[in-house]
């Protein structure tokens, strides 16, 4: 969406200070949104009475509750930048005492082992864009890194023999993630494949036959896959960021050391796949000591 003067000031504050741009993407959609409720009004003329109708619009525009609430907090801090800037004068924002709807934490979407064992069949072959793919989801699966930091990766990230990738993540912030013995053969074989390709010269660590494969590029890549796979539904690459998740909290692993690896600062993200973990737990206690299947057990009706 087109945002007026003063938004696309904060927008561009933000992008040098490194904020993703899928953050930037979504910021740009809630300012856009706000600026079409307030106008022909600019934004230092709001009034708390402008953000409530503002939510209200936003229901009825059938925007989940999730949206709204997120919208909301971006445009908490768009005032407050405003104020600090001086472009409105010191006091109460009128977004202040300004509360969106409750937040719900829809459920996490997870690929089961089968389905990932399916998706990397489809890229069993000796050909370059087999090995590149096969380590893209390898990559993914094994570390949990977003599509957006994967796509990101440099050659020089990665360390073979120490099994760690160097990772780029939201606010420019930089962490070390690692992966297992599969994905270290999986990527020592893509590199093999990369030293003979004709972009080899680029930093970038993916290469397709035009160049350096981007953050859209791994989008087509899971979508081609997926599809070749035979999976249904909707698969998106932040979906093996969830299994990750889940399978390391599944298996033990802290809360601190989940926070360094997916590089999260709130527990928000922990909580959320924690609930998941239990309901999942929960679903396979139940199916174990079904009262149906009990009633219906040879040994209960010897009795």
């Amino acid at each position: 969406m087109d945002v007026p003067r003063l938004a696309e000031s904060w927008l561009l504050a933000l992008q040098v200070d490194g904020k993703a741009k899928g953050s930037l993407r979504a910021y740009r959609c809630a300012l856009g949104s706000l600026a079409e409720s307030l106008d022909p009004a600019p934004y230092i003329e709001a009034t708390r009475h402008d953000i409530r109708r503002w939510l209200v619009t936003m229901d009825e525009q059938g925007l989940k509750p999730n949206t709204r609430r997120q919208r909301l907090k971006i445009a908490k801090a768009f005032y407050r930048w405003l104020r600090d800037e001086g472009e409105i004068p010191h006091g109460p924002l009128p977004t202040d005492n300004v509360t969106g709807p409750k937040e719900e934490l829809p459920p996490v979407d997870i690929l089961t082992d089968t389905e990932l064992l399916a998706l990397l069949a489809t890229c069993q072959g000796t050909a370059f864009i087999e090995r590149r793919d096969h380590a893209i989801l390898s990559v993914l699966i094994d570390t949990g890194i977003r599509r957006e930091e994967c796509a990101t990766l440099n050659l020089t990230d990665i360390d073979l023999r120490a099994r760690t990738l160097h990772v780029l993540g939201k606010g420019g912030k930089h962490r070390v993630v690692s992966f297992g013995k599969v994905t270290c053969k999986v990527l020592d074989r893509y590199l093999r494949g990369r030293d003979k390709h004709d972009y080899k010269h680029l930093d970038k660590l993916w290469l397709s036959s035009k160049g350096a494969l981007g953050y859209e590029g791994i989008r087509k890549v899971v979508e081609r896959r997926t599809k070749q796979a035979g999976i249904t539904g909707r698969v998106h690459a932040h979906m093996f960021r969830h299994g990750w998740a889940s399978k390391f909290r599944e298996n033990g692993g802290g809360d601190a050391e989940l926070m360094v690896l997916a590089g999260w600062t709130s527990k928000d993200q922990i909580h959320r796949y924690g609930k998941q973990a239990a309901a999942e737990r929960a679903l396979e206690v139940g199916r174990r000591h079904s009262l149906g299947d009990a009633l219906r057990s040879p040994t209960r009706r010897a009795s």
